[in-house]
This record gives structure tokens, sequence and C-alpha cells, in this order.
């Protein structure tokens, strides 16, 4: 697997509407991220908020035995509510301001713990260090029939000289 190199932009934060996941067993992400991003529609469709751009899923520990982490959408607003869609949570968050690197990756989400390796290993001999929480957007996510060597992820990670 071959990333491209790494853009280190400047970027400007961005609120978000999320569903939260603490200290969830690796084992688990599959179904929490389906359920989530099921009820995250529900909330799109339902006017609760309207997404500007693709999901994502921001983690907010390593992703060893368990994970804590947040799957949503970029809003244009803050968004200071919570709210229950069946049993879940949707809430408002954010992701951080700051220097950061961007990577996109194409292919298998099976492949993206070693995209993500890759990504810290360049930037380390660049110089950078990283810093929490990383994220990945889905620009281009599972849809039935796409194939997944199609899938486009971002992968952005705050860095530090």
């Amino acid at each position: 697997m071959s990333l491209p190199d790494p853009r280190i932009i400047e970027f400007a934060g961005c609120p978000t509407v999320v569903v939260k996941g603490k200290d969830l067993p690796r084992d688990e992400l599959v179904r929490f991220m389906d359920e989530s991003f099921t009820a995250l529609g529900e909330a799109i469709r339902d006017g609760l908020f309207a997404p500007v751009g693709p999901g994502f899923s921001r983690y907010d520990t390593p992703l060893t035995t368990t994970v804590t982490l947040e799957v949503g959408f970029p809003v244009a607003e803050e968004w200071g509510r919570f709210a229950k869609v069946g049993d879940v949570t949707v809430q408002g968050s954010e992701l951080p301001a700051g220097t950061t690197a961007v990577a996109r990756y194409k292919g298998d989400f099976a492949e993206i713990p070693g995209a993500w390796h890759e990504l810290l290993e360049r930037l380390a001999q660049r110089g950078y260090s990283s810093r929490r929480p990383h994220w990945e957007y889905y620009d281009v996510p599972p849809t039935p029939g796409r194939e997944p060597e199609d899938y486009i992820t971002r992968l952005c990670v705050p860095v530090a000289r």
C-alpha cells in the first residue's frame, strides 16, 4: 500500500453532530458505526441537522483492544443539543483547529490501519509529531454495488514540529 504524501494545512476546525462511543471494545466497532450512522441518517431525514460534508470518525484514543471515538458529520454552526434517535444519543461536538496533516487513502476499509501506520511513519520522518484526536472522512463510502477498492478516505491528524 502506498499513500500520496500528506499535505500539511491550517485546519480551521468545525462544529459537528456526532454519536460518541467510550471505551468501546474493538470487536464492536463495526456494529457501533452501523448503528450510529443509521441514527444520524434518521436525524438528518427528520430535519434535526444538515451536514455540510461527508461522514467521519474521530478517534480520541488509539485503536487498541478498546477505543473512544465519535462518528458524525460536520455542520455549519455549533449544535448545542442532545437528541435521542431510538436508543442512540446524538449531540454536538467539534473537530479541532490547528496544523493538520491530510492524506487521501483509496481502497478497502480493512487496509486503513496500515494506511494510518504509513501516514504516521512518514510524518515522523519529516520531523512531525502527531497529536489526538485523529479523524477520517469517508469521501466515497460503502454503498450497495460499490467495490471496496473504490472507497476514498481522508486521514487527518493534528501535527507539530
